[in-house]
């Protein structure tokens, strides 16, 4: 009798952990088919940027489009708004400095890039040495890490630093600032 009740007890055990687990899948497998539901009539933003080439990231400069304050700006002009900004056509840039504008590839989005680079520095490399190898000007170094912010002089090419930059000794990773909103309220 003990034993046919062990039995019983080992069944109805198995049989609980057995329904919990087709419970489990089944909810896993519910949430993954949901998440593959799409509409579609929308068709993703970056779709039309998909075939180009960024110039860094996922960015793209937009050499024939500068930023303006939408106040003084004519509104038959304007191309895109972002805050108290317009993006107008204008004169194609030959160089890239601070406010140029560019586009990000993946959502689409235009903004500025602020001129500053943010540079990830191997471990006893010197944020002087750096600024003077590239001939740039040194705004920040976060003390107590490896992280130093420098920006570009007002006759330095952006793209041109950045890819003088990636080539220097002690310089692990290089990134171009953009203004940016990285996050955006629902």
């Amino acid at each position: 009798m003990l034993n046919n009740k062990k039995e019983t007890r080992m069944k109805l055990n198995k049989m609980i952990i057995l329904v919990a687990s087709i419970g489990f899948s089944y909810n896993a497998l519910a949430t993954e088919q949901t998440a593959v539901i799409k509409d579609p009539n929308q068709q993703p933003v970056y779709q039309a940027f998909k075939n180009e080439v960024p110039d860094f990231g996922p960015y793209k400069v937009e050499r024939s489009m500068s930023s303006v304050p939408t106040s003084i700006v004519n509104p038959a002009d304007v191309v895109a708004k972002k805050g108290a900004l317009s993006f107008v056509s204008g004169q194609k840039l030959q160089k890239i400095g601070k406010g140029a504008v560019v586009r990000n590839l993946l959502t689409g989005d235009l903004s500025t890039v602020t001129g500053n680079f943010i540079l990830l520095l191997e471990d006893g490399t010197s944020a002087n040495e750096i600024a003077n190898a590239a001939g740039l000007n040194l705004v920040s170094v976060f003390p107590g890490t490896p992280i130093a912010v420098f920006s570009i002089p007002e006759s330095g090419d952006l793209l041109t630093a950045f890819e003088q930059l990636k080539a220097i000794d002690g310089v692990l990773e290089t990134k171009i600032e953009v203004a940016e909103n990285m996050f955006k309220s629902n």
